[in-house]
C-alpha cells in the first residue's frame, strides 16, 4: 500500500506526528525537480493499481535519457530506489562513461512537496533533494 502525504480538505485524519494523510486514489502521478550532486533533473513517480514505478532524467548529463527507477519502494515517509546502468545496452542508450549503481534513500516532507536524502555511489554518500513541480 502506497500513501503519499499531502493536505486534504476531504479527509483530515492526523497521523502520529500531526501531518494530514490521505490514501491516494489510483492512478497517481507526480513530477519533482531533482538535484543530485549539482545535476538538475526531473523525477517522476507513478502509482496505479499494479504498483509503483518511476523515472529520472538529467537533461545535461550524458545523453539526457529518461532512466527507469529500479526497486522503487516506500515505507511511511521514506522513499528508496536504485538508478543504474549495468549492461552494455544501458550504457549505450544512456551515454554514460562507465557502469554505475546508485542507491537512493530519502524522506518526504510532511506535506509531500519535498524530498531530501542521500545516494550511495561507489561507496560515497552524496546528497539529493527534490521539490514537487
Amino acid at each position: 500500500v502506497c500513501e503519499f502525504l499531502h493536505r486534504s480538505i476531504e479527509e483530515n485524519q492526523p497521523d502520529a506526528v500531526g501531518a494530514v494523510t490521505e490514501k491516494v486514489k489510483f492512478p497517481y502521478s507526480v513530477k519533482y525537480k531533482i538535484n543530485a550532486s549539482g545535476f538538475d533533473g526531473i523525477l517522476t513517480i507513478v502509482v496505479n493499481e499494479k504498483g509503483a514505478w518511476g523515472t529520472v532524467q538529467f537533461p545535461t548529463w550524458a545523453k539526457g535519457t529518461v532512466e527507469p527507477l529500479r526497486r522503487l519502494r516506500f515505507s511511511g515517509k521514506k522513499i528508496y530506489f536504485i538508478r543504474s546502468a549495468t549492461t552494455p545496452a544501458e550504457l549505450k542508450k544512456i551515454g554514460a562513461p562507465s557502469y554505475y549503481t546508485q542507491e537512493y534513500s530519502g524522506e518526504f516532507s510532511s506535506d509531500g512537496t519535498m524530498m531530501n536524502g542521500y545516494y550511495l555511489h561507489r561507496g560515497v554518500k552524496n546528497q539529493w533533494m527534490a521539490i514537487k513541480k
